[in-house]
């Protein structure tokens, strides 16, 4: 990387060993093309756009990774553009300290300043359409099925999502203002070497107590209704099926034309269906049945015996270090240390 490109760059990653941050970054870039990059490696993929082109451009983050969490400081010292398509798989909370945002979620237009944080959810469009120079936000990607299964603990049942959000969270004071303090300790403590925050209890904890925090100041409780698998009947009994056969053979190599054909319907009726009454892909749901089956074959099995590659195999995962990241973004630790706890 030349000189021109990054003025300071430095970056971080934790070792296989608990008793370091996992996933730590910081990055200063001068160059429009490698922020672009950076965004969609941290964030979501993006493209980003600089609107006011006489303006010099540099971007700006600290970020980290706390479980089912990533946050992160972020400051653009240009107007520029980000458009992020849909977020899919995560929820979204942009928390300006200075400065203004402009934003597009779901074709809702929302302007947030310091005091006000923008909300974006999973399905939609998210285009961050003016990010002013200067600004300088918190960032925080949520894993969505974190999310969601926390929220079902809170209103006692099933969430399948995905839930609707408020464009536009008061974090001027009380609940709203005290989640974001929570969120900024946690990663300034990230970034210290020394800190608790690093131990794999405590972070676990800390992690489950931003997703709480968020819920209880956004009401997503009260939000959640519509979203909560309370009344399974209201379901056409093909979806039903569906479900049932994935739960039963997902221990197979089993794709959505096989989930189609068993219920007779066509894949795009099925497609349909699951975003209508899941919230989710059939694959993305067939996933989430296997990532929890190896976890618990994780805790079940003797560290002698096996490897976490091949109980990740046996479940589908061929991409071992992917499997990873996505066991560690669900349950807060590598798969290498659940299957020495078990």
């Amino acid at each position: 990387m030349t000189d021109h490109t990054a003025a300071r760059l430095t970056h971080a990653e934790a070792t296989s060993g608990g008793d370091k941050p996992r996933s730590l970054t910081r990055h200063h870039l001068v160059d429009i093309d490698e922020a672009r990059l950076v965004g969609s490696k941290l964030y979501y993929p993006q493209e980003l756009t600089v609107l006011d082109r006489a303006s010099a451009f540099t971007m700006s983050v600290q970020a980290a990774r706390i479980g089912s969490v990533f946050l992160g400081e972020l400051r653009y010292d240009a107007d520029v553009r980000i458009d992020c398509g849909e977020l899919g798989d995560s929820y979204h909370v942009n928390v300006p300290l200075h400065g203004r945002l402009a934003s597009r979620h779901g074709g809702e237009d929302s302007v947030t300043a310091p005091g006000h944080a923008a909300l974006y959810g999973p399905a939609g469009e998210t285009v961050l359409t003016r990010w002013e120079a200067g600004s300088r936000q918190l960032c925080v990607k949520i894993d969505r099925a974190a999310l969601e299964t926390t929220l079902g603990r809170h209103v006692g049942r099933d969430v399948v999502g995905p839930v609707s959000v408020d464009p536009v969270l008061d974090v001027g004071g009380g609940a709203g203002r005290s989640w974001v303090e929570f969120a900024l300790m946690l990663n300034e403590q990230l970034h210290r070497p020394d800190s608790i925050v690093h131990q794999p209890l405590v972070a676990g904890s800390l992690a489950n107590g931003l997703l709480s925090g968020l819920i209880t100041a956004a009401g997503l409780e009260h939000r959640a209704q519509g979203a909560v698998e309370s009344s399974p009947a209201l379901r056409p009994r093909t979806i039903d099926l569906a479900l049932s056969y994935l739960n039963e053979n997902a221990g197979e190599p089993i794709g959505i034309a096989d989930v189609a054909g068993h219920i007779c319907v066509s894949v795009r009726t099925l497609q349909e269906g699951f975003a209508r009454y899941v919230g989710q892909s059939p694959m993305q749901y067939l996933r989430s049945i296997r990532l929890h089956r190896a976890h618990e074959a994780l805790l079940a099995a003797n560290p002698y015996d096996t490897t976490v590659a091949a109980i990740a195999h046996s479940w589908g995962f061929n991409h071992l270090g992917r499997f990873a990241a996505i066991h560690e973004a669900e349950f807060g630790e590598p798969p290498s240390r659940t299957l020495h706890r078990g």
